[in-house]
């Protein structure tokens, strides 16, 4: 609160109804922001990849075995057709075929592939660390914010886009170096706030709550976050896994049929 105080013209300063309004409402702002990118940049990447360690694998399980049976029953269509017409069916030609026509589907396979192996990879910093953490990251954003302070110079903003990019990943070491370089005084030389033009920051900030609330249910209403409870009952996830296991099962089996169906033609 300091720095933006410290910005305050005389008239607005010796109207103590209006500071004491300031102070509240930026606070609020302060603890809406917080919130907000605590959910965005840390809790819910941790629930997604508790989910893709719990859940995810299943899942991509299924995918892949879905891909696997639509090959399956697209290369058994392409024999077929070369048959009927008299043409010796060519293996590797339906095989490059295919995988033309399925081309989106095959790069969705190996993007869920990819972001299966980096969620399953991440680390869980300890309560400790991620609480000083949080800690240093509300440092820089009371500091840097621009919705908190929108007379800063475009520099305090970088600033704290790298500090926010710093939070995403976890790292403490480089927050700590954040937040020594958010002292430096951006407030100094800029113009003062005069009474009226405080009471309309307020109001504005006090619209950028309600935007900041919004954001923050909408978070809370979509995966991950809503998937927060499910991940937190063993018997729940057991049945999911065990649902999907044998979904992967069927199309497998469904798949081996048309495999050997395939044999079948190209022997004929």
């Amino acid at each position: 609160m300091d720095d933006f105080h410290d910005m305050l013209a005389d008239d607005a300063l010796a109207d103590d109804a209006l500071v004491r309004r300031v102070e509240e409402v930026r606070q609020r702002l302060v603890d809406a922001l917080v919130e907000h990118d605590e959910l965005e940049c840390r809790i819910c990447p941790e629930l997604e990849s508790v989910y893709q360690k719990k859940v995810g694998a299943h899942e991509y399980e299924l995918f892949e075995a879905q891909l696997q049976l639509e090959q399956a029953k697209r290369r058994v269509q392409l024999v077929k057709e070369s048959l009927a017409g008299g043409v010796v069916p060519s293996l590797p030609r339906i095989e490059h075929r295919m995988r033309e026509e399925m081309a989106d589907e095959l790069q969705n396979l190996s993007d869920r592939h990819a972001f299966l192996a980096l969620m399953q990879s991440a680390t869980r910093m300890s309560d400790d660390e991620e609480a000083e953490l949080g800690r240093l990251y509300r440092i820089c954003l009371e500091r840097l914010h621009p919705d908190l302070h929108p007379r800063y110079p475009e520099r305090a903003k970088n600033l704290f886009l790298y500090a926010r990019n710093v939070y995403t990943r976890g790292d403490l070491r480089k927050m700590e170096g954040y937040v020594i370089l958010s002292r430096e005084p951006f407030s100094a030389h800029l113009p003062r706030y005069s009474a009226r033009e405080a009471a309309d920051q307020v109001a504005l900030w006090e619209l950028q709550i309600e935007f900041a609330r919004a954001d923050i249910d909408e978070t809370k209403a979509n995966h991950p976050y809503s998937e927060r409870d499910f991940l937190e009952d063993d018997a729940l996830v057991e049945q999911a896994v065990a649902n999907l296991d044998e979904l992967v099962r069927e199309f497998r089996e469904e798949c081996s049929w048309y495999e050997m169906e395939c044999r079948a033609l190209l022997g004929s």
